[in-house]
């Protein structure tokens, strides 16, 4: 998790995260327990794209895996999606004033 704060070395540490995420419950059930979900909802808040689609993937992966974060989490859910479309919706518009 310390790696995590890291920003020269995040991006690889998230990315064995996801692999280890994909080994199953059990590496989902070790991860929650030594507490790395707040670590990955605080990242999650960055604008950094290329963190994004690893945090995402791991955070998908921690939800499937995990039923109490299912329901403690659903309100985050739904607001990170639409921040992350609304993000989306206000890059292609300026690409779009930009090109036209």
């Amino acid at each position: 998790m310390q790696v995590l704060l890291s920003q020269v070395h995040r991006l690889r540490a998230l990315v064995l995260l996801g692999r280890f995420l994909d080994m199953g419950r059990w590496a989902a059930d070790l991860a929650l327990s030594v507490g790395i979900f707040p670590y990955v909802l605080k990242l999650l808040q960055t604008t950094a794209p290329d963190l994004r689609q690893t945090l995402v993937f791991i955070w998908t992966k921690i939800l499937a895996l995990d039923k109490t974060c299912q329901v403690s989490q659903l309100p985050f859910a739904m607001q990170a999606l639409l921040l992350s479309r609304d993000v989306v919706l206000w890059k292609l518009q300026s690409a779009a004033s930009l090109s036209g």
